[in-house]
C-alpha cells in the first residue's frame, strides 16, 4: 500500500512565461542570459531539404573540452585569466556533480567563478560567501562568487593570493570548458593546449547532431500575426509530443489516454526535426538563431519554425547568475516560434519558492 503522504505530494512549481512581438534586441536577451546550453531542438514544418549552413552552425567549430581533475587554483592563475577570461569569452561547468548535495563549479561569460558548496566545505574553505537562497532554513548549502576580472589588480593581489591558497585545499573537479577566442586567427584549442601543458588530462568533445523526418502529421493551424497567447500552452505541448514522436491517434481504447490536436488544425506532409547536443556558448546559440531567421525569411511560404533550447539540470546558475534551484525540478529553457516578421517566445524557469525540509 502506498503512503497517502507520498501520493498526495504536490509537484514542484514551474514558471512558464509567454511573450510575443516583432524582432528587436529585447527578445535576444533571453538567449544571451541563458549561459549553459545542452540541447537544441528545431522543428521545420513542410520541409525536406535543410540548408547546410543551418546545420553546420551548431555542428562545426562547436567543439568543447572536458578537463579531468582540474584544480580550481588554476582558474585563478593570472596567466590563465589574462589569456582566456579577459580575452575571448569563456564558460565552464562542473559535471558529475549534484547541485543539491555536492560541491559544484561554474564560470560565467561575465568572468565570474561561482562555487556552490556544502556546509562542511564552506566552513573549512576560508572564503567569504553567503547561504544559498534555497537553504536558508537548514543552511546546508553556500555560494561563493569570485570576480576573475579583478585578478592582476595590484590592490587585490593579497586577496587573490589567499583565494588561490584556499582553492588549493578544494577537491578536484571534472569541468566542461567552451572558449570563444577574441579573433578568428586565434585557435579555440589554445585553452586545451595551455591546460595540457599544465599536465591536465584534456579531452576533445564534439556535439552530436541528428535529423529526423516525420510524415503525415496534423498540426495546429497558427498565424503568428494573430496568435493568441492563451493557446500557447497547447501549442508548446503539441511541439513536445511531436519531437518525442508520440501517438496522435484520436481514439479511445480501454484505459489508454489519448491526445487531440488543438483546433483549428491542418495536415502537413512532413516535418524535419533537428537535434543538437553539446555544451554551447550563448553566442553560438545566437548565431544559430540568426541563421534560422535567415532560413525563414528566404522562404515566404514558411508559416513558422520553432527552436527549443534546454540547459543542464545541475548547473550552478540558471538565468544570468541567478542561483539554480534544487530539491525540485530544474527545467530551465525556452522555445522560440518565429516567421518572417514576428516571434512568440515561451520561457520556462524553475520556481524560486523555498521548500521546507
Amino acid at each position: 500500500m502506498l503512503c497517502p503522504e507520498v501520493t498526495n505530494f504536490k509537484a514542484p512549481d514551474s514558471n512558464l512565461r509567454f511573450e510575443q512581438g516583432e524582432f528587436n534586441q529585447k527578445h535576444t536577451d533571453t538567449i544571451n542570459h541563458f549561459y549553459y546550453n545542452h540541447l537544441v531542438s528545431v522543428v521545420l514544418p513542410d520541409n525536406l531539404k535543410v540548408p547546410e549552413y543551418l546545420v553546420d552552425t551548431l555542428k562545426l567549430n562547436c567543439e568543447y573540452y572536458k578537463v579531468n581533475n582540474l584544480k580550481l587554483e588554476q582558474i585563478v592563475n593570472k596567466q590563465f585569466v589574462d589569456n582566456f577570461v579577459k580575452q575571448g569569452n569563456l564558460i565552464g561547468l562542473s559535471i558529475n556533480t549534484r547541485i543539491d548535495c555536492d560541491n559544484c563549479v561554474a564560470i560565467t561569460p561575465s568572468g565570474k567563478l561561482i562555487l556552490s558548496l556544502t556546509k562542511d566545505t564552506y566552513q573549512s574553505l576560508g572564503l567569504e560567501g553567503k547561504v544559498s537562497q534555497f537553504a536558508k532554513n537548514n543552511r546546508l548549502k553556500y555560494t561563493v562568487t569570485i570576480n576573475l576580472n579583478e585578478v592582476g589588480l595590484q590592490q587585490r593581489k593579497k586577496y587573490f593570493d589567499r583565494v588561490q591558497e584556499c582553492l588549493s585545499n578544494l577537491e578536484e573537479f571534472t569541468v566542461l570548458l567552451n572558449w570563444l577566442p577574441p579573433r578568428d586567427e586565434v585557435c579555440p584549442s589554445s585553452i586545451a593546449k595551455y591546460l595540457s601543458d599544465s599536465n591536465y588530462d584534456v579531452e576533445l568533445c564534439t556535439p552530436r547532431a541528428s535529423k529526423n523526418t516525420l510524415y503525415e502529421h496534423e498540426t495546429p493551424k497558427i498565424d503568428l500575426n494573430t496568435f493568441d497567447l492563451n493557446d500557447g500552452y497547447d501549442f508548446v505541448e503539441w511541439l513536445g509530443m511531436l519531437t518525442l514522436e508520440c501517438e496522435f491517434e484520436d481514439k479511445t481504447d480501454g484505459f489508454l489516454s489519448t491526445y487531440s490536436v488543438m483546433e483549428p488544425k491542418e495536415n502537413v506532409g512532413q516535418f524535419v526535426v533537428l537535434e543538437f547536443r553539446g555544451f554551447y556558448h550563448p553566442e553560438q546559440i545566437l548565431k544559430f538563431y540568426e541563421n534560422l531567421r535567415k532560413f525563414v525569411c528566404d522562404d515566404e511560404n514558411k508559416k513558422w519554425v520553432s527552436m527549443y533550447v534546454q540547459g543542464f539540470s545541475d548547473s550552478v546558475t540558471n538565468w544570468r547568475e541567478n542561483e539554480n534551484h534544487f530539491y525540485t525540478n530544474s527545467d530551465n529553457g525556452y522555445i522560440m516560434i518565429l516567421n518572417q516578421t514576428k516571434y512568440v517566445m515561451c520561457v520556462q524557469s524553475c520556481s524560486n519558492k523555498i521548500y521546507k525540509r
